[in-house]
């Protein structure tokens, strides 16, 4: 029996964490992707004080579906190891296989794409303005910061670069690091 996988897909926001998680059930059998950002929004508190909340249960639903034998993707920025330990713990306790990718822009500018990324999601507005209010371009380089430290404590992180733009290349470098593997077959 192939044990179930949890991938979190990490990385600063506007990557395309969450696009690239919505690909996961449309492409493979048997995957449930949870992501916090669609938790936090409907949540009544400040979307500053939402994090925790939101995180305990991805966590939980995680741990519900992967012992029903479901494989999941997270899509969420993960910048402290404190906090990547409560995802391989929730993995190591089913039995599950944890998948860790770092998503990082292919063209060195992660920043700059963030305020980049466009669209129709008033999500990004909204997340645009919480990273402003939280310490605008320095908030961004302390996940740099806590990210570099994730991947220097963690050597098994799979690196993929996201290419701005190309969702269906990134999908292929997902493909190409073995992350969206597994549940193949099933």
């Amino acid at each position: 029996m192939v044990a179930p996988r949890l991938v979190l897909l990490n990385g600063l926001p506007g990557i395309g964490k969450s696009t690239l998680a919505d690909r996961f059930p449309v492409a493979l059998p048997r995957w449930v992707v949870l992501d916090a950002d669609r938790i936090r929004r409907r949540m009544p508190e400040d979307l500053g004080q939402t994090v925790a909340a939101a995180r305990g249960q991805v966590l939980a639903r995680a741990a519900a579906h992967l012992g029903d034998g479901d494989d999941v993707v997270v899509p969420q920025l993960v910048a402290r190891v404190d906090q990547l330990v409560r995802f391989e713990q929730v993995a190591f306790d089913l039995r599950a296989d944890l998948v860790h990718v770092l998503l990082v822009d292919a063209g060195g500018d992660p920043v700059g794409r963030f305020h980049r990324r466009a669209g129709e999601d008033p999500w990004h507005t909204e997340v645009r303005g919480l990273v402003e209010r939280q310490g605008g371009a320095d908030v961004l380089a302390g996940y740099e910061k806590g990210l570099a430290k994730v991947v220097a404590e963690r050597p098994d992180v799979r690196v993929v670069r996201s290419v701005e733009g190309d969702p269906d290349g990134t999908w292929g470098a997902l493909v190409d690091a073995g992350a969206v593997t597994g549940s193949l077959g099933r």
